[in-house]
């Protein structure tokens, strides 16, 4: 339909002008052969006429009377039909005139019609290409939206993978220093309980110290010390079996830290020859035998374990008081 009424315009358009020029180009004919009013050769003038011929005088005279009368009357005719065709012919002009301008003026509008027809077919190739241009940029504008789309969802996609990534990394990085730190932690109270407990082991020999008071004073500062560090690996200890995360290597290094503490106790109980502080070595010492048995010989630590432990330090912190309150 849009194509049709787009063709009908300029039809009906040119119909209109080749309609009007016809018109105009009848009429111009119409003038061009158009015939001014001609002269009539034939003539009626009065003639006068004498009844007494008798008189050769006066038929003359009326015979020159009638020549002069006709004469007039005939250059009376002339005049009337020279004035008619002067004006007739005025009026061919006039007529002519407007039919060569009117004639000028349809070609002109021919002319003009046709350069209006031309510029709006063109206008219409201009337009058609214009569409054809807007519905391309539609359309790369849409594929350019659609890659788009698939860029940012592939975009997001990668940076969910690479935040997802980091987040386990940050979190595998946090466990490993977590673990190394719990490890490392575990490890230095374990050197310096395993250094403490030789110390200890030490003080008994005469050859160290030679006096009894000097022996019991240092027995008590290391003593005093070791159950310092005992108690933040029992808190250690604590801690981590609450989080469920007690590394396995506890399971090993708790035996081997109580079998130190169990000769260490071992070879100072002689320190004193104290019977009830004897008997309380030997109590704490199978105490500390057996606790030691049950974690290596089950490979296992747990809340009754851990409570064990935690008896072998009050008892430990005990025998402190009790080294301390005897006399030399």
């Amino acid at each position: 339909m849009k194509n049709f009424v787009k063709w009908l315009i300029p039809a009906l358009y040119l119909l209109v002008i080749s309609i009007a020029t016809i018109v105009l180009y009848s009429k111009l004919l119409n003038a061009v052969n158009y015939k001014p009013y001609s002269l009539d050769k034939s003539f009626v003038s009065k003639e006068y006429v004498m009844n007494d011929v008798s008189n050769k005088n006066i038929s003359k005279l009326t015979d020159n009377l009638n020549t002069y009368a006709y004469r007039v009357d005939s250059i009376n005719s002339i005049v009337k039909k020279l004035d008619s065709q002067y004006v007739s012919t005025i009026d061919m002009m006039i007529d002519k005139l407007n039919t060569w301008i009117g004639l000028w003026m349809g070609i002109l509008t021919l002319l003009l019609g046709l350069v209006s027809v031309w510029q709006y077919f063109r206008i219409n190739k201009y337009e058609e290409r214009i569409n054809k241009l807007e519905n391309t940029n539609k359309r790369s504008l849409k594929e350019l939206e659609e890659k788009k789309d698939k860029i940012e969802k592939r975009l997001e996609k990668k940076l969910g993978n690479v935040e997802s990534g980091l987040r386990q990394y940050e979190i595998h990085l946090s466990n490993a220093l977590e673990k190394h730190s719990v490890e490392h932690r575990y490890s230095t109270l374990e050197n310096r309980i395993t250094s403490l407990l030789l110390c200890l082991s030490s003080i008994p020999d005469p050859q160290l110290l030679y006096s009894s008071s000097d022996r019991k004073n240092q027995l008590v500062f290391y003593m005093r010390l070791m159950s310092k560090h005992f108690a933040k690996y029992l808190e250690l200890l604590k801690k981590e079996n609450q989080k469920n995360e007690l590394s396995g290597d506890i399971v090993l290094h708790l035996p081997m830290m109580l079998l130190n503490l169990r000769l260490a106790l071992i070879r100072i109980h002689g320190i004193s020859a104290d019977y009830e502080l004897h008997i309380f070595f030997f109590k704490l010492t199978n105490k500390i035998k057996m606790i030691e048995d049950l974690v290596r010989d089950k490979a296992v630590i747990n809340g009754d374990v851990i409570g064990e432990v935690e008896e072998i330090y009050g008892d430990f912190n005990e025998l402190i008081i009790m080294i301390g309150n005897k006399s030399e």
